[in-house]
């Protein structure tokens, strides 16, 4: 295969690993919305219902109801956290796995790019480059981004598992307060 095919391969292999972290990204925020109405409907229904009042006559009249609402709510704010914690983990910046790619003079990722002293000296050490410098180029960026992407995707696994889990405990809480109040 000649020099300029595997440069077609690798430019749709970067632009696939750039579309995958852009993937991770978008279905980070959308995790963090969710997670975010999630908290904001409960705790509103609980603040709405005067919950917070009818919760110390339901010490009164069944303790151990109120120490298991009282748990469940604990648990409730406690996966929110961590739910949102991991989702925002998902946006957190990486740098290349490599400490030689940290350091090197690269042509794509945004760290080498604005370690050149202005854009003159860039545009000139990209008309140097020859087609076997680019095959380098984007077989190092293809190994860092595919590195990143694996990384962020980690997270999200764990956001979607806690935003599962905060959706089924956001029913359970709604159910709790409903028997609360109706008592």
């Amino acid at each position: 295969m000649n020099l300029e095919k595997k440069n077609e391969i690798l430019s749709k292999a970067y632009t696939d690993s750039q579309n995958m972290i852009s993937l991770a990204d978008s279905k980070a925020n959308i995790s963090l919305t969710i997670q975010g109405l999630l908290i904001t409907i409960a705790l509103g229904f609980s603040l709405l219902s005067n919950i917070f009042v009818k919760i110390e006559s339901l010490m009164e009249q069944n303790l151990p109801f109120f120490y298991f609402y009282i748990t469940i709510t604990i648990i409730f704010i406690s996966f929110s956290i961590i739910g949102i914690i991991t989702t925002i983990l998902v946006f957190k910046p990486r740098e290349p796995k490599e400490e030689t790619e940290r350091n090197r003079e690269g042509f794509f990722y945004f760290g080498h790019v604005s370690k050149y002293s202005s854009s003159d000296e860039y545009f000139s050490k990209i008309k140097q480059l020859d087609e076997e410098k680019l095959m380098e180029e984007y077989s190092r960026q293809i190994y860092q981004l595919s590195h990143i992407a694996k990384e962020k995707f980690k997270f999200l696994r764990l956001s979607i598992y806690f935003l599962i889990i905060n959706i089924g405990l956001t029913v359970f809480f709604l159910i709790l307060s409903s028997i609360v109040n109706v008592s």
